[in-house]
């Protein structure tokens, strides 16, 4: 095999979301097609998003899950589903406007991950804070991205928001 082909299929393993250091190494093209098919059928999450619970609060806004998100918001094979209830005085609306938060929690599944390694948004991205808690402004935008750099390449998931009711 030539190392053009051996590259290109690193590249697609990268791609599919390895990690480069898996397979930097390998040299023939069977090693890594045996790579690309266990990622294929595994995957390979880096990052999950759940639903924070009511009875939780984000500290570093003051406020309440309750008071963010009714008690049927929950996420469900990459869809955020529920109602999100509008604030209208508080941190969250004093900094980003009156509007609809959701509040969620990221769990990190790969061990080489950081949190600084993830980017989050509707609009635009902000990096996730250590806590891995996010308060997001759901807008008109119809997707949550989730995106993490490992190696300089990016991984993105997406969550449809369309499931979402915007309360008053």
């Amino acid at each position: 095999m030539n190392n053009t082909m051996v590259d290109e299929l690193k590249l697609l393993y990268v791609k599919m979301g390895g990690k480069m250091a898996d397979v930097k190494d390998l040299q023939t093209d069977a090693e890594l097609i045996d790579k690309i098919e266990d990622i294929a059928v595994n995957g390979v999450p880096k990052v999950v998003v759940i639903p924070m619970g009511q009875a939780e609060t984000i500290a570093d806004y003051s406020v309440d899950v309750a008071d963010m998100q009714g008690a049927d918001f929950q996420i469900v094979d990459h869809a955020i589903i529920g109602s999100v209830k509008k604030l209208t005085s508080g941190v969250l609306p004093d900094y980003w406007g009156a509007g609809n938060f959701m509040a969620l929690r990221f769990v990190i599944i790969d061990p080489d991950v950081s949190p600084s390694d993830v980017k989050i948004g509707i609009k635009g991205l902000a990096a996730l804070d250590n806590d891995l808690i996010a308060a997001v402004k759901v807008e008109d935008v119809k997707t949550l991205r989730v995106i993490t750099t490992i190696d300089g390449y990016d991984y993105e998931d997406k969550y449809n928001l369309n499931g979402l009711t915007l309360a008053e």
